[in-house]
């Protein structure tokens, strides 16, 4: 098994020498039990160099060039298609992972289709929380009603290693103008198309909160989530797709309004129901 482990770059270089030395570090273990890993970075800074030092680096690395700014949802897909790997992991190049993630992600997935893994979360000041508090929460990441009703329970892409056939066309073709949705697109496309997701409750990845996370630009976020309905729209069930419409508008029209929590009172009690299937 051969892993592409791929990483959009945006103006990224102070990343890179703790990036590389992770990088380095999971593939020794890969190669030391006879799989193999390659790593892609795709700079979509094209006015930016991106800089390696190629000394003491193991891992095959390829750069690839943007020839304009195309957001990260096409950067992921250029990354791709210069992908020889089995299986795909998606990485921001600012992400945590530890030294043992890919060989545990490997070799643990089985005949899946694609397999969520268990990690934290850390703010700007360096403190961390569990993703997934409980084993039952974990498991809404493999749950169609819970991503509809509730949320995308997946922090990141760099908990998921993909099975790279698996990965839908419909995602590979349809990009996102509006950064922060397209991973919620792609984990609702492979379980709508009845692929096999299992979970890994080893905590391999950390999701680093900068501040400058698209997800927590909530304007940016509600144009996103607008376009993800969008694409969705005809396509899936339409009381599952009306959720995830509601959610949207809600969270786009001044949330911490009354006026705007009775207007959209079902989003709250779909929210509260289905946040029973995250307790123990």
């Amino acid at each position: 098994m051969r892993a592409s482990v791929i990483i959009p770059f945006f103006k990224g270089n102070k990343y890179m020498s703790n990036m590389i030395d992770m990088l380095n570090k999971n593939y020794i273990l890969v190669k030391d039990n006879n799989m193999d890993m390659e790593a892609i970075i795709v700079n979509d800074s094209p006015m930016v160099k991106v800089n390696i030092n190629k000394d003491n680096i193991d891992i095959p690395i390829a750069v690839v060039n943007n020839l304009h700014n195309v957001g990260i949802h096409k950067t992921r897909v250029n990354g791709l298609d210069n992908s020889h790997g089995d299986v795909i992991l998606f990485l921001d190049q600012d992400d945590i992972i530890s030294d043992n993630a890919l060989f545990s992600q490997m070799t643990n997935l089985g005949d899946a289709d694609f397999f969520v893994c268990n990690g934290y979360l850390q703010d700007a000041d360096g403190r961390k929380k569990e993703i997934f508090q409980n084993i039952n929460h974990q498991r809404c990441s493999l749950n169609l009603d819970f991503h509809y009703g509730y949320g995308n329970p997946i922090a990141s892409p760099g908990q998921v290693l993909i099975q790279k056939k698996a990965i839908p066309e419909e995602w590979k073709t349809h990009f996102f103008q509006n950064n922060g949705a397209d991973d919620h697109y792609l984990w609702l496309l492979l379980l709508e198309n009845k692929k096999i997701g299992k979970i890994n409750t080893e905590k391999l990845y950390t999701h680093v909160m900068t501040g400058n996370n698209t997800s927590l630009d909530l304007d940016a976020m509600c144009k996103s989530n607008q376009e993800l309905v969008a694409l969705l729209d005809g396509k899936v069930d339409y009381k599952r797709l009306y959720r995830l419409k509601r959610r949207a508008l809600y969270y786009g029209s001044h949330p911490e309004r009354i006026l705007t929590k009775l207007r959209f009172l079902d989003v709250g009690i779909f929210r509260r129901y289905y946040s029973k299937m995250k307790q123990k």
